[in-house]
C-alpha cells in the first residue's frame, strides 16, 4: 500500500508539472502573506494563570492589614474551584492577594469566580471611606511597558505640564494602536490647598469636618434632567465644579449672629501643588514620567514605532518640548530577532554552498535552493495559523530546521541521479527514484518529527515557551518532506541533463539518456591458462566487444559474479545488454574450466549501429526468440551484441 501510494504521488509529482509548481506557489504566497502579519515579540505570548486582589487602605499598617483585609479575601478567594496556590503581600497601606491557578484554566472565568467571592465579603471589611474597593487583575505578559519616556519643558510649568499630559495627551497616546495604558507620573499636581487658622475656628465655633463637607457638596457635576423646547429635547447637568480657589474661599460655612462665615474668613486657600513625596528628573530637571503598555496578544514593536510616531508630532506641536526615552522594548527585542534571522540566512548559504562542493552541478545545488524558501515560508504560514509570534523560539526553531530541511531534497536527488546513470532518462529516473526512496525519506522524517514531539507535552510554564520551538521544528520537516516527494522530482525532470548520452543521441532503456559502456568477454592469453593440452579452438585469441548500455561494476568482483550482476542491472535497461549477459553467461560457464575469463568495461561514445532484429541467429544455432533477442552466431567462445 506505501509502494502504491509513493508509486502514484511520485507518478504524479513528474506528470503533472503545472499542478504540483501551483501547489510549491500557494505555498509561498501563504508564507509571503503571513510574514508581516506576524506579530513581534521577544518571547512567546504565556499567560500563566493567575488572578490578583489588590486593596488600598492608607496609613494602615502591615499587621492591621492582614487581619482586617488580607485574611477575608484569602477565605474568600479559597473558595473558587480550581486553584493550585495562594499568595499574600501585607504592607503599609495596600494588601495583595494572588491565586494560581492550574494550567488549561480558563483565566476570565476564573476572574468572574473570584470577584464575586470577594463582592460576597466586601461587608466583612472596615467600614471606613479611605479603604478603596478591591481591584480584580488577571496576570498580563506584556505588563512590561512598552516604551517609558520623560518630558520637560522650560516654558511650561511642571504643573502645567503634567495636567496637560494627563488630561490631553494622554488620550491621543491611548489611540495608538496596541496601547492598553498610559500612565502619566508627576512630581507636582495641582491642588487647592486649604490652611485653617485654628483660633479662628473656635472662635466661630466651626470644626474640620464642615470645611470639608461644605467644599464636597459644592463641588459637583450633575445631570439636572431634560428641558423640551418645542420638538427638541435638551439634556441639563448641573457642572458645579470649583475651578479657582477664589470660588472656594467665597463658599458660606455659617451664619453667626446675622453675619457670613465663608470658608475664606477662617482659612487661606490657595491654587497650589499638592505635597511632594517623589523626585522624577530627565538629565537633572524636573520631569513628567509617561509610560506605555501594551494590549495583550499586541505586536510590541509595532506598537513602539506609532508610539515613536506620536512622539513626534507631539514635538513638532510644541516646540520647547523635550522628550527623552530611557525604556524602550523595541530595541532590545529587534536586535535578538535580527541575530536569529541573520543566523537562519547564513545557515542557508552554508547549506547550499556544501551542497554545491560535494554534489559539482550547479542545476542539483538550484533545486536544492529552490525547496528551502518554499518550506520555510509555508513554515512561517503554520505560525501565523497557530497564533504565534516571530520571536526567539520561533526563530530559533526555523533556524534549526534549515540543516534539516535540505536532507529529504539531497537524498531524493542523489537516488535520482543514481538512476539516470543506470540509463534511465531524468522524467522516469526522477519518477523511480522517488518512488524507491520514499518509505526512507518518510521514515526518516517521521523520526525527527517524533523527537521533537515530548517538547510539546511538556506541562507548565515550560510547555508554554517550548511548545512554539517544536512545532516549527515540526512543520518544518514535514513541508521538507512534502516539497522533496514533490517539487524535487519535478524540477529534476526539467532542469537536469544526463552528462551519460549515448553519441546517437537516442534514449536508453525506456526512452531516456543513461550511460554508455562497452562490456567485453575475452579469454586470456595461452600463457596465462592452465597447463591442461587445449585444441586450436581453445587456444584462439579472439574478442569481440558487446557494446551495451549499462553501467560498469566493480573490477575487483569475479567473472561469474560480474556477469550475474550486470546481467540483472542490464535487463532494466535493454534487451540487447540482457541478452548479451545471457549469452556471455552461458559461454563462460561452458569453458570457464578450460579457459580463465576476464570481464572488462570501458566507456564508448561511438554512435551505434542499427538494432538486431528477432531474427538472428544464437550461438547454439537456434533461432533467436523474443526472450532472447539479438544473439548472433560465435565461433571463438565471444559474446557480441549489435545495438
Amino acid at each position: 500500500m506505501l509502494r502504491w501510494g509513493a508509486m502514484s504521488i511520485a507518478r504524479f509529482a513528474v506528470n503533472r508539472r503545472v499542478a504540483v509548481s501551483m501547489l510549491a506557489l500557494a505555498i509561498v504566497v501563504l508564507g509571503v502573506f503571513a510574514l508581516p502579519r506576524l506579530p513581534v515579540a521577544l518571547l512567546p505570548n504565556f499567560t500563566p494563570p493567575v488572578v490578583t486582589v489588590t486593596v488600598n487602605y492608607p496609613n494602615v499598617g502591615p499587621e492591621q492589614m492582614e487581619a482586617l483585609v488580607t485574611r477575608p479575601i484569602e477565605n474568600a478567594v479559597s473558595r473558587v474551584n480550581g486553584i493550585e496556590l495562594i499568595n499574600s503581600t501585607s504592607q503599609l497601606g495596600q494588601s495583595s492577594v494572588s491565586a494560581q491557578f492550574y494550567y488549561g484554566t480558563n483565566l476570565d472565568t476564573a476572574a468572574v469566580d473570584v470577584q464575586q467571592q470577594v463582592d460576597q465579603i466586601r461587608s466583612q471589611l472596615p467600614n471606613d471611606p479611605n479603604l478603596q474597593q478591591p481591584q480584580i487583575a488577571k496576570f498580563d505578559s506584556n505588563s512590561l511597558p512598552v516604551v517609558r519616556f520623560y518630558v520637560t519643558d522650560p516654558n511650561i510649568p511642571l504643573r502645567d505640564l503634567g495636567d496637560l499630559f494627563a488630561n490631553q495627551l494622554s488620550d491621543e497616546f491611548a489611540s495608538v494602536d496596541g496601547v492598553a495604558n498610559v500612565i502619566v507620573s508627576q512630581d507636582q499636581t495641582r491642588a487647592f490647598m486649604i490652611q485653617p487658622d485654628a483660633s479662628k475656628l473656635a472662635a466661630y465655633g466651626l470644626t474640620l469636618n464642615q470645611i470639608i463637607g461644605r467644599v464636597q457638596q459644592e463641588n459637583l457635576n450633575l445631570p439636572a434632567g431634560i428641558i423640551q423646547v418645542g420638538p427638541n429635547e435638551y439634556q441639563v447637568r448641573a457642572n458645579a465644579l470649583l475651578a479657582t480657589a477664589s470660588e472656594i474661599s467665597n463658599l458660606v460655612l455659617a451664619v453667626k449672629n446675622g453675619s457670613v462665615v465663608r470658608i475664606g474668613t477662617v482659612a487661606k486657600v490657595a491654587d497650589s501643588i499638592q505635597e511632594v513625596r517623589t523626585y522624577e528628573r530627565l538629565n537633572g530637571k524636573n520631569a513628567v514620567g509617561v509610560v506605555i503598555d501594551a494590549q495583550p496578544n499586541a505586536n510590541v514593536v509595532a506598537t513602539a514605532i506609532g508610539t515613536y510616531r506620536k512622539i513626534d508630532q507631539i514635538q513638532a506641536r510644541y516646540p520647547g518640548m523635550k522628550i527623552g526615552v530611557v525604556f524602550d522594548q523595541k530595541s532590545f527585542i529587534l536586535e535578538a530577532i535580527n541575530a536569529l534571522e541573520h543566523t537562519a540566512i547564513y545557515g542557508a548559504i552554508l547549506a547550499v554552498l556544501v551542497i554545491l562542493l560535494f554534489l559539482h552541478s550547479w542545476r542539483t545545488t538550484l533545486i536544492v535552493a529552490v525547496s528551502l524558501p518554499i518550506s520555510v515560508l509555508g513554515t512561517l504560514f503554520v505560525a501565523y495559523v497557530a497564533g504565534y509570534s516571530l520571536n526567539i523560539m520561533t526563530l530559533g526553531g526555523l533556524a534549526l530546521a534549515v540543516g534539516l530541511i535540505v536532507d529529504d531534497a539531497i537524498v531524493v536527488i542523489e537516488n535520482i541521479y543514481r538512476h539516470m546513470a543506470l540509463g534511465q532518462s531524468p522524467r522516469n529516473a526522477a519518477e523511480s527514484a522517488t518512488t524507491e526512496i520514499f518509505s526512507a525519506v518518510l521514515a526518516s522524517s517521521i523520526t525527527v518529527i517524533t523527537v521533537f514531539i515530548p517538547l510539546v507535552l511538556i506541562p507548565g510554564l515550560q510547555g508554554l515557551i517550548f511548545t512554539p520551538f517544536a512545532v516549527m521544528v515540526m512543520a518544518a520537516v514535514a513541508l521538507s518532506f512534502v516539497v522533496a516527494v514533490t517539487t524535487v522530482p519535478m524540477l529534476s525532470s526539467i532542469l537536469i541533463r544526463n552528462k551519460y548520452t549515448p553519441a546517437n543521441g537516442h534514449a536508453n532503456g525506456n526512452g531516456g539518456h543513461g550511460a554508455s559502456c562497452c562490456w567485453s568477454v575475452r579469454s586470456l592469453p595461452p600463457s596465462s591458462a592452465p597447463s591442461k593440452p587445449r585444441s586450436s579452438r581453445h587456444r584462439t585469441r579472439s574478442s569481440s566487444v558487446s557494446t551495451c548500455n549499462c553501467p560498469p561494476a566493480p573490477r575487483s568482483t569475479s567473472p561469474t559474479r560480474l556477469l550475474r550482476r550486470s546481467s540483472k542491472r542490464c535487463s532494466r535497461i535493454r534487451a540487447c545488454c540482457t541478452s548479451a549477459c545471457r549469452l556471455a553467461r552461458s559461454d563462460t560457464s561452458a569453458t570457464a574450466r578450460r579457459s580463465p575469463i576476464r570481464a572488462t568495461f570501458r566507456w564508448s561514445s561511438s554512435r551505434s549501429t542499427a538494432a538486431p532484429t528477432p531474427q538472428s541467429t544464437c550461438a547454439t544455432g537456434r533461432r533467436s526468440s523474443t526472450r532472447c533477442p539479438g544473439c548472433v552466431p560465435s565461433a571463438a567462445r565471444s559474446t557480441s551484441c549489435r545495438t
